[in-house]
């Protein structure tokens, strides 16, 4: 029996569907005649819990019994509230007993490596295995595969072992060390901490900003027939430090007759984008639709199982030329699914696909996946994908489209206007070629003209962003301007304004300062081998920030993500080791050699062992800090009893759950399809009995995402979801608290 392996059961089906029609479905696999077809459920088995090396810790951490460093590692199956991971793990069990071969199908990377090792190891299969490596799974990318299946790939094999190890090992011992030295739960680990400390140093430097207030002078000047806006300097500055000052010098000028003292034109390219990686996706994905890092992998997850894109989880922005061969046919297959006139843009490249060059085709800058594309399978509809999915795949193919068009062709214009012995610049910026823009089109209109001086005396200005979009909107037009043409000011004004603290990180920063951490890293040796590694990987890093809310230490707030005070003090009690991004910038730039076959894992883990030591003892050295953060705050009253409902790990809860009489266990559970419920959801469910806006992000068995307004059953605490906007729920007071003795 020839068993294949895949990730999830419908990954098996649509492989079964295309090389196997017609397997008969049983309980955890697909029989068919050339195959039989299995899945996990993502991950299947775990890592044992630090209690199976050292039993004392199951009742309470000690400082003493650290670090727990397993000689010989254990595993276990994977526990779950259903018991499905069990029970789908004895399947493969029974399976791979009468297998004579296994075809690993699980996502070609380290995390699908991970997820087949543990599996593997814990049923003790020891038979041949083989290699399924899929960049895209459109049928004949499939049938392709199967005919060029891998050998055991035992580089990367090692790699994702000595990840999972390492990760296990620090995280599970700075965890248990914080706790137990500082009392309540700490959840530290070598990726988010060093996450949490980028999110806390920002809005330190928030907190610790002094605004410093100045002046501008922006006058209005008329010439030939022409009105546009210039915005007074000196030298490198062009504020002014009284209004006094500034009202004195708009006074003088206005009213008065000057010259254009020179004009500088010049024409302009703007390069085409590179290709998305998962990274730069998720970036634009947040900035133009606000959708989260977690969102975008799941979208694009979704149309890759569903044929239409390549595989999502890659870093790399470029493809090799074999791939480019197949631009003809994967743009044909974007000219079918998009609309005038973009679906015109398609076609006409198609006809004669164009050479980018090394911007896009770079066999040695592909790793283990090429850049994100669209294949050559069009959407049959793509009004039937669900939003998100269609936001996702509109923004790939138009980046596609972009990366092999022209640059696009700017006219711009310097002007320095003079008036009773002051200066004014001007600016103005012209599309004259679209080129790329022609399907990108920029945020700002083509047409702009602005006012401002080159330089500056420091800060960031609050009122930039007005400065760059005071374009033709305020009649600004500087092409008739020629040098020594006379003007007159016709109106001047000072406006006060201050420089602006550093913006907030929203997803979109948060991801490219992760992505890039080795700009952070003063060790230039250092910085150049986290170069191409940063902060966790393309595949884990949404899943960081979205764990980092789930365990409040950081909210969202709109589309910024603030740390929270939980959040902040534990940066504050993480030993310098954890929280620097160096520390898992050099693990992930070894771990890609170990993938390489360049270095040892055990090397590796031996330092790991190392590092974990001086946590633990960093810790055990700090004196027990006191209680910096409050006990939860109420997010409303108990439906049942009328106590105050908290925050808890799994959920929110009434906060009479620990009483000696059995208290009260009303709860609303904290993750619901997938998607955790917020603190600042669960406070509306419990005052309004529904959500005010339908949340997004809910994953449906089938691995759709959807997005639905949710509503409170007040009584047991369930959640029900609800499509299509809801009529208010009937409000229903709290009950009055028991009263002791009654």
């Amino acid at each position: 029996m020839r068993l294949v392996l895949a990730e999830k059961p419908s990954v098996a089906r649509d492989l079964a569907a295309t090389m196997d029609p017609g397997a008969r479905r049983a309980e955890g696999y697909l029989e068919g005649r050339a195959y039989t077809w299995t899945w996990a459920l993502g991950h299947l088995a775990e890592l044992a819990p630090p209690e199976h090396y050292a039993p004392d810790l199951a009742g309470r951490w000690r400082l003493d019994l650290l670090p727990v460093i397993p000689g010989a590692w254990a595993l276990r199956p994977r526990e779950g509230k259903d018991g499905a991971a069990a029970k789908q793990l004895a399947i493969v069990k029974g399976l791979l007993r009468k297998a004579s071969e296994v075809i690993v199908a699980a996502d070609a990377g380290r995390e699908g490596e991970a997820i087949w090792e543990y599996i593997r190891e814990l049923c003790g299969y020891a038979g041949p295995a083989q290699r399924l490596w899929l960049s895209e799974s459109t049928p004949a990318a499939v049938r392709a595969a199967f005919a060029a299946l891998r050998p055991p790939m035992v580089h990367l094999a090692a790699a994702a072992r000595a990840r999972g190890q390492a990760d296990w090992v620090v995280g599970m011992n700075a965890t248990m060390a914080l706790s137990a030295r500082h009392g309540g739960l700490w959840s530290a680990g070598r990726v988010q901490t060093p996450t949490l400390a980028l999110l806390a140093a920002r809005e330190a430097e928030i907190r610790g900003f002094r605004p410093q207030k100045y002046w501008a002078v922006v006058a209005d000047f008329d010439a030939a027939g022409a009105r546009y806006a210039g915005r007074w300097f000196h030298g490198d500055t062009d504020h002014l430090p009284s209004a006094a000052e500034a009202e004195a010098l708009a006074g003088r000028v206005r009213g008065q007759t000057g010259r254009v003292a020179s004009v500088e034109r010049r024409r302009t390219q703007e390069a085409p984008p590179r290709l998305f990686n998962l990274t730069d996706l998720q970036r634009v994905a947040n900035a133009r639709y606000g959708l989260t890092a977690a969102q975008t992998l799941a979208a694009a997850q979704a149309l890759y199982e569903a044929g239409l894109l390549t595989y999502p989880r890659t870093d790399s922005r470029h493809v090799t030329p074999e791939v480019a061969g197949t631009f003809g046919d994967r743009l044909r297959a974007v000219a079918a699914g998009f609309a005038v006139p973009l679906r015109g843009v398609a076609q006409r490249l198609a006809g004669a696909p164009p050479d980018p060059g090394k911007r896009v085709i770079d066999a040695a800058k592909v790793t283990d996946h090429h850049a994100l594309l669209p294949t050559g399978q069009a959407a049959a509809d793509m009004a039937k994908l669900a939003p998100d999915e269609a936001r996702v795949y509109d923004l790939v193919a138009r980046r596609f489209l972009a990366a092999l068009l022209p640059p696009a062709v700017y006219d711009e214009t310097d002007a320095v206007t003079e008036v009773a012995g002051e200066t004014f610049r001007s600016r103005s910026r012209s599309l004259a070629v679209p080129g790329w823009r022609e399907v990108e089109p920029p945020a700002q209109p083509a047409q702009e003209a602005r006012c401002g001086a080159k330089g500056g005396s420091g800060g960031q200005d609050a009122a930039d962003e007005a400065d760059e979009a005071a374009t033709g909107d305020s009649g600004g037009d500087l092409t008739a301007l020629r040098d020594g043409m006379p003007v007159r000011c016709a109106d001047a004004r000072a406006e006060a304004r201050q420089t602006k603290p550093p913006k907030r990180f929203t997803e979109a920063s948060l991801l490219a300062a992760m992505e890039h951490a080795g700009r952070l890293v003063d060790d230039q040796a250092l910085a150049d081998a986290m170069r191409e590694r940063g902060l966790g990987t393309p595949a884990t890093r949404a899943a960081i920030i979205e764990t980092l809310i789930k365990r409040e230490y950081v909210r969202r707030d709109g589309k910024a993500l603030v740390p929270t005070e939980r959040g902040e003090h534990l940066v504050a009690l993480a030993p310098a080791e954890l929280r620097e991004p160096a520390t898992t910038g050099a693990w992930e730039a070894r771990l890609h050699r170990i993938e390489q076959g360049q270095e040892d894992a055990a090397a590796f883990l031996h330092g790991i062992a190392d590092l974990t030591r001086r946590i633990v003892a960093d810790v055990a050295g700090q004196e027990r800090a006191a209680p910096a953060v409050p006990e939860a705050e109420a997010l409303g009253a108990c439906p049942r009893c009328g106590a105050p409902v908290v925050a808890g790990k799994k959920g929110y809860g009434c906060s009479r759950w620990r009483e000696a009489d059995g208290g009260c266990r009303w709860v609303i559970w904290r993750e619901v399809a997938g998607k955790a419920i917020t603190p600042a959801q669960a406070r509306e469910l419990l005052g309004r009995g529904e959500t005010a806006k339908p949340v997004k992000g809910f994953t449906s068995k089938a691995g759709k995402t959807f997005d639905a307004w949710l509503r409170l059953d007040r009584e047991t605490g369930r959640v029900a979801f609800v499509f299509g906007a809801p009529a208010p729920a009937p409000a229903k007071p709290a009950a009055s608290p028991k009263r002791r003795g009654a």
